[in-house]
């Protein structure tokens, strides 16, 4: 991209941005232009950069293995009837768990679980953070058993795309053991401290409340469809977004929506909760760069990434 991802996220602060609006938007689009007038589509294994080398996104079309793949899709028609609870009793509230903006196939809902972070109203208290009721349910623990596989693969895949996010996501959950033990925090399968589970949605073009701005929220598709195209619209691309897809980019900073996917997609969406950290007091991460990632993974990794880059789309 030509501009520079950090001076867009501090315009995207004092816009005060956020899920929903569409005020401001405008003036964050005319200032920080998409790639191209018409959305760029990304069918390969990609990573998209800022003018200065930062990471904005990974584009991994296809990588879960299939056994994962099956493996979710399962553990999510189990929650059939949880899934499509959770839609009902939020509907009218916002466009998340409106019955218009879900197809036809089973299962359909949204629901959120997390082992340990701030109920409604209670951020910056201790008493506050408290554990998805689901997940103290058999059928909860029974769901973080079949995501174990799926959870430990996504949590790698952090390892690799940003280490220094991992290591803050881990510090969180090690300090949340420390200050508020929760029991479903020793069988949560991933070091993302929160999960949604989408069940056959669409979504507007919309900002995430939750995760943080220079962090990766990690999106991993599996079902019976062909595609679910995943559109960024702040950087202008489209990606397919077929099975075993894993996309990773800040929800928060980065707009985005979701079409229909003419067939039964269901999406697990993997990030940090900023209220905890900041809590907490762990140390925030910087944008994962090229520069950063030849630290990291030394240079004969990275010139097989980046070696050969002729534009932001390519690795």
């Amino acid at each position: 991209m030509s501009w520079d991802v950090e001076k867009y996220v501090i315009e995207c602060e004092k816009a005060g941005l956020r899920s929903g609006m569409s005020k401001g938007e405008d003036d964050i689009l005319a200032n920080f232009p998409p790639y191209d007038s018409e959305p760029r589509a990304i069918t390969s294994p990609r990573t998209i950069v800022d003018c200065n080398g930062r990471i904005m996104a990974w584009v991994l079309p296809n990588v879960l293995p299939k056994r994962i793949q099956r493996a979710m899709g399962k553990s999510t028609s189990k929650l059939g009837a949880a899934l499509h609870r959770k839609m009902s009793e939020k509907r009218g509230h916002t466009w998340r768990c409106n019955p218009q903006w879900f197809g036809e196939h089973m299962p359909r809902g949204v629901m959120d679980v997390s082992p340990a972070w701030f109920m409604v109203g209670w951020k910056g208290k201790l008493e506050g953070i408290r554990t998805s009721p689901f997940l103290a349910t058999d059928q909860g623990q029974e769901w973080m058993r079949d995501s174990a596989d799926a959870g430990a693969i996504i949590s790698g895949m952090l390892r690799v795309m940003h280490p220094d996010q991992y290591r803050m996501a881990w510090e969180v959950m090690n300090r949340l053991r420390a200050v508020r033990p929760m029991e479903a925090m020793w069988c949560w399968p991933t070091v993302f401290n929160a999960v949604t589970i989408v069940a056959n949605r669409q979504c507007p073009l919309h900002r995430d409340a939750e995760g943080m701005y220079r962090c990766y929220d990690i999106l991993a598709s599996v079902g019976e469809y062909e595609s679910a195209p995943l559109y960024l619209s702040s950087l202008g691309i489209q990606i397919p977004n077929g099975p075993g897809t894993v996309v990773g980019f800040s929800g928060k900073a980065l707009r985005h929506g979701v079409a229909d996917a003419m067939g039964s997609h269901i999406c697990h969406a993997y990030y940090v909760c900023e209220s905890l950290r900041e809590f907490l007091g762990v140390r925030p991460t910087a944008w994962m760069s090229q520069e950063m990632y030849r630290k990291w993974v030394g240079d004969t990794f990275q010139s097989q990434w980046f070696g050969m880059a002729r534009d932001p789309f390519d690795l």
